[in-house]
């Protein structure tokens, strides 16, 4: 029988949308509800018109492998939503291409290996305990919880912990702070058709680059502290 990757259209289907301004305004209210009903009516490849944009889903496991690995040179990070998440991370991981990205990767590839991830476990175990116990006093006086946040106060004190040994608890409010506003504006910016460039003073571009102001002091003085203390053996 056919594979999944021979037996594909060469135009994928997807939703018809708006004869103007295409699947948008669907995106715009649920994109996750839409991705997944998408892949349900549609099969594995979809394809979506954002106004004059086109995207698609890769859903299926080959073709994900497809493009990440087996045929990777033929696909790129030169994209819409790279540039806008380069506004938060400049040309990292996330965003760059060939060499660059393949040297960024090396350096980073042996802090992430097997043996190193293990030795990390107790301390992600011990983060992850301290926010379950915030839980839990939060849930007893009857306060919600903001999951989203929690996360990103969650992965946030791991990274600072694992990569710069630092304890982040004085600073995590206002990482969680910066963070969410730098995310939000972020995807605003992928929402529009005519998105203004961030040197605009526009207000969300103001509260943006305010918020990624502090981000960047806090990591560089961690990277300082880290750099003025003692070696570590690791």
């Amino acid at each position: 029988p056919d594979s999944p990757m021979t037996s594909l259209p060469r135009t994928a289907p997807g939703p018809r949308g708006h004869f103007l301004i295409g699947n948008l305004l669907a995106f715009r209210r649920d994109v996750l509800g839409l991705l997944l009903d998408s892949r349900r009516e549609f099969g594995d490849v979809v394809r979506f018109h954002l106004g004059p944009m086109v995207i698609h889903l890769v859903a299926h496991p080959d073709h994900i492998k497809q493009v990440l690995v087996t045929n990777q040179h033929n696909y790129n990070k030169d994209t819409r939503s790279s540039a806008k998440i380069a506004g938060i991370t400049g040309a990292g991981l996330l965003t760059s291409n060939g060499e660059a990205w393949l040297r960024q990767r090396r350096l980073m590839q042996p802090v992430f290996n097997a043996q190193r991830l293990l030795a990390y476990t107790d301390q992600i175990v011990e983060a992850a305990d301290r926010m379950l116990d915030g839980w839990q006093a939060g849930a007893a006086d009857g306060k919600p919880i903001d999951v989203a946040s929690e996360m990103t106060r969650l992965t946030c004190t791991i990274i600072a912990k694992i990569l710069l040994g630092a304890d982040l608890s004085s600073d995590i409010a206002e990482v969680a702070r910066s963070t969410t506003i730098v995310m939000e504006h972020t995807w605003r910016r992928l929402e529009r058709i005519f998105d203004p460039p961030l040197w605009l003073p526009t207000p969300g571009n103001v509260r943006f680059r305010s918020a990624k102001r502090r981000l960047d002091e806090i990591v560089y003085r961690l990277i300082a502290e880290r750099r003025s203390g003692p070696p570590k053996n690791e």
